[in-house]
């Protein structure tokens, strides 16, 4: 029975010959077959996604530039005979920069659809090995995966009331958002809510970690008490805290309070204070998949950062304007809200700016309270709702 994947030898291997050496010489680097060949299919969806996101960007932009030179055209046409030497001399040197933009623009738009084209049409005869190797062959890997720039397709709204915070479920299998009184359960692959589960009370945040659901529930202003759920919602401990939070997240064991204080609270996933951290002041909270290490953003300073909650360090921080919800994905990229640009602005985990991600829907949106990522579709948590928005990457 072949149960595993070796990502040296691209071959499919058992548990038994796993213990030895590949084709390469080397010890096997192995993956759950299945896991690894679903992996690779929301790559190929994103992938897809992507191109066909930049061929709708590309088209609309194509028709916008054509009626630009129309329209540098006409002004020449009408312009007085006093200044048509002048004009005109201006009127070439515009058209040529827009005609090789044009021309630029209808060439990559060609490359997009032939590309797509020809591994759509691969895709179809191939064996679940075969498939694997052809998205490696794609370059859409792990490694090269964080220099892709990344679109925003179609989108689906879940619902209209405001969402406070996103979390996964302790199951990471659907998406929580938590309104003013209320949390709903949505699955992945349904536009509908599921229904509500057992957390009522106004939410200062929550998150998953190692099979349970933590929630810091706000009371007033009196300190938040913290709930820990497990994976059928039913309470599993909780505690007092005088913390008055924003936002919390897990990470190594250790719970992380975002303090309305300007200060970062840390506590045992049991309850106990461990200290405070005054560099870490922020308003929102994501953790990253390394040990120890959380993501921040602080709206007043206009910056999101990286920090080592253990050595209580900063490790890097970036400029964004008025940063708001911040997630991380499956590939180390960090996604960040600007209310200011109302974008998406990605960068590296090291908190290099790799590009700004716009899309319709996200302008005049409003105050964006939370994001999150889960199978290849950003969540968007706003006071008008929850959005739903495809991602793909070129």
């Amino acid at each position: 029975m072949y149960e595993l994947y070796c990502r040296i030898c691209k071959q499919l291997i058992c548990y038994r010959c796993s213990r030895g050496e590949c084709s390469a010489g080397k010890k096997h680097d192995t993956e759950d077959f299945e896991e690894y060949l679903a992996q690779h299919k929301q790559r190929y969806e994103m992938w897809k996604a992507g191109k066909k996101n930049r061929s709708i960007n590309l088209d609309q932009e194509i028709r916008a530039l054509s009626l630009n030179i129309k329209a540098v055209g006409h002004k020449l046409a009408d312009a007085p005979l006093s200044t048509v030497s002048e004009c005109a001399r201006e009127t070439v040197q515009t058209l040529n920069k827009e005609l090789q933009r044009l021309e630029e623009m209808n060439s990559e738009l060609h490359r997009t659809f032939s590309v797509t084209e020809h591994f759509s049409t691969q895709v179809k005869d191939l064996s679940d090995v075969g498939f694997i190797r052809l998205i490696d062959e794609l370059t859409i890997t792990d490694e090269c995966h964080r220099s892709k720039k990344f679109n925003l397709g179609t989108f689906d709204s879940m619902q209209t009331s405001t969402v406070e915070h996103l979390a996964l479920t302790p199951e990471a299998n659907a998406v929580l958002a938590a309104t003013f009184s209320d949390v709903n359960l949505y699955n992945c692959s349904s536009t509908k809510s599921a229904g509500t589960v057992p957390i009522h009370g106004r939410v200062a945040g929550l998150y998953s970690y190692n099979g349970h659901l933590y929630v810091a529930m706000n009371l007033n202003g009196a300190g938040d008490r913290i709930v820990v759920y497990d994976q059928q919602f039913a309470q599993a401990r909780h505690w007092m805290t005088d913390v008055n939070s924003s936002d919390l997240t897990v990470n190594n064991e250790k719970l992380y309070l975002a303090g309305l204080d300007k200060k970062l609270h840390v506590y045992s996933t049991y309850g106990t204070r461990l200290y405070e951290i005054t560099e870490g002041a922020g308003n929102r909270l994501a953790s990253h998949p390394l040990p120890d290490i959380i993501l921040v953003t602080n709206y007043e300073k206009n910056c999101v950062f990286g920090l080592n909650g253990e050595k209580k360090e900063v490790l890097w921080s970036a400029e964004v304007e008025a940063p708001w919800g911040v997630t991380i994905d499956e590939y180390e990229v960090v996604w960040v809200w600007s209310e200011c640009q109302q974008n998406i602005c990605i960068f590296d985990d090291k908190g290099t700016k790799k590009h700004e991600i716009e899309h319709p829907k996200l302008t005049g949106i409003g105050d964006v309270t939370s994001i999150c990522i889960k199978n290849g579709k950003l969540w968007v948590g706003f006071e008008g709702g929850l959005y739903r928005f495809q991602i793909g990457y070129y």
